[in-house]
Formats: C-alpha cells, structure tokens, sequence
C-alpha cells in the first residue's frame, strides 16, 4: 500500500480538492513489485505508440523539441504516425493546440505526453490550419465519452506561429470557445508566436536565479568544492537546461549569453573568484562545461533516444 500526499498547486486556492497534487509515497517492496508486475505484463502487451511519457529511455525533450521543431521549420511525423520522432520540412503559418487529452483521427501529428497532449497543424494559410485542428476537435467528443476521459476547456490554449495580425476564427471544444494565446506552455516550455523562446528564456533564468539566490549561503561555506559543483549541478543547472534541447537552437545569441551568465555567476559565488578573475579559469580548473556545450552532450542523448 501506498502512502498519499496532497502537494498544494501554487497560486491555486488550498482548500479546493482540485487545487492539490497528489502524491502516492510507496516502500521499497511495492516498487519492486509493481516492476516484477510491470515485466511481466509487458510480455503480453504492447505499449501505447502515441503515449509518450513513462516510456523506457525516454523523457520530456524529445517531445518539446517536436513542438517548437514544427511550429518553427519542421513538422513531426512517423515511423509511427503519431510518434514525435521524425522530421520533416514545413511552412509557416502553423497553430499549435494544447489539450489534456490526445486528439486522433486525423493524418496530421498528435504529441502526446501523459495528460498532457498537444496536436499540430500547418499549411500556407492560417485559417485552413484552424480548420484542420476544428475538425479534429470536433471528433474529440465522442472518443472522449466512449473512453470516459474528461478535458478542461478552460486549460486548452491555441497558439499561431507567424507575423500574421489577422486571427482565424476562434476553435470551439464541446461547445466552448477556445482562445488564441500568445504563448503557452507545454511540458514545462513557455513557447510564443515568434518562436524566439524569450519567454522560455526569461522562465528559466529566473528560476535558476531563485535557486542560486536560496544556496548561495551554501556556496559560500567552507563545503568541499566537489560538494557545491554537485550543488549546482542538481539544482540550478537542472532549471537552467530543462528541456533545453527543444528549445535552446531557438535563442538568440543574446539569450544564450544571459543563460551562460547564470552559470558564470554560480561558479564564481563558489570559488569565491575576484572580479578579475576570467570566467573560463575557473570553469576549466573545476572541470565545467558551458552552457551550451552541457546541451550539446543532451541533444546527442536525445537522438538517441529517439533513434531508439
């Protein structure tokens, strides 16, 4: 059995059901279980292909990087249709369609990653790419009641790619109107119309700074230097870079200078280092890669995963 903890939601009222995460805390000999339970079972059955999250080898930036990949250059296709794992070349205007659910039917690309599914459209013009994604929400409702699934309308964002000012029609879900944003987030990756991931960079950034700014009595003790490189490795890095393969070949060359800044800054808090003192000294001497080199190592493991 396993023990459950209600994680309350930032900014959300606490005293709703809703507004908590729960948690299920399990022992040692219940996970092993579930896994001998787990091997056992997948040797009778065959994994959802669409499913994307909880997958063996696989985590949340190859399916944001088929996201921003298709609304800026690209379009994910197959080997199985609805797998975010190729690529192929397409066109602007593109419009993006955050759901809580998986939409099918439809030839064009469904990225789905636990409840949390984006599907994705795009043609030479912006109201045949609406049309499309209307289309697919229109056949949304029977497959939803025949699998007893519910969706939050109100959590469901469309987003248009492009310089384009005239909007398409608003799309319409189970009756309700569906509003065009000017940026969403999908896994954790803040992604606007002009594709230029500022908003992803200006989150992360800030949640590395707040990181930083909470250890930074840390980084200045008398700790072993190996114990605070550790330190920053798995609590500001780890902000800094998340999901960074699927959108740090987005930013500009002045973004990534602000995201490098954010190491060199933690690095020197915990040498101690004077302001004269070049960035690159002591990130040789305490053997750290940059930024961009460290997103480098995860793409190559990225296409990996996906070659998989």
């Amino acid at each position: 059995m396993g023990r459950i903890i209600a994680i309350p939601k930032a900014g959300k009222d606490p005293r709703l059901a809703s507004s908590q995460h729960p948690i299920t805390l399990l022992s040692h000999i219940t996970k092993l279980f579930e896994r001998i339970m787990l091997r056992r079972l997948l040797r009778h059955l065959t994994p959802i292909q669409e499913q994307f999250g909880f997958r063996s080898g696989l985590y949340n930036a190859p399916a944001g990087a088929s996201t921003t990949s298709h609304g800026r250059r690209a379009q994910p296709g197959a080997p199985h249709r609805w797998s975010p794992s190729r690529y192929r070349e397409g066109v602007r205007p593109s419009v993006a369609l955050r759901t809580a659910v998986q939409a099918n039917r439809q030839s064009d690309p469904a990225c789905v990653y636990t409840d949390d599914s984006a599907y994705l459209a795009s043609t030479r013009r912006a109201d045949l790419a609406a049309a499309k994604l209307q289309r697919v929400l229109d056949l949304l409702p029977d497959w939803l009641d025949r699998w007893r699934v519910a969706v939050n309308v109100t959590k469901t964002a469309a987003l248009l790619t492009g310089q384009r000012r005239t909007m398409p029609p608003k799309l319409r879900l189970r009756g309700q109107e569906v509003e065009w944003q000017t940026r969403v987030r999908y896994l954790g990756v803040q992604t606007d119309r002009s594709m230029h991931m500022a908003a992803q960079e200006e989150h992360v950034t800030h949640q590395s700074r707040a990181a930083w700014s909470m250890l930074r009595p840390v980084l200045r003790s008398r700790l072993p230097l190996r114990t605070k490189v550790a330190l920053y490795k798995g609590y500001i890095r780890s902000r800094l870079t998340y999901a960074a393969p699927a959108w740090y070949a987005l930013c500009s060359a002045s973004q990534r200078k602000k995201i490098q800044a954010q190491q060199n800054i933690t690095l020197r808090t915990i040498v101690e280092a004077g302001r004269y003192v070049i960035n690159d000294v002591f990130a040789r001497d305490l053997c750290i890669e940059t930024v961009e080199e460290f997103i480098q190592r995860l793409l190559a493991g990225c296409s990996t995963s996906l070659i998989r």
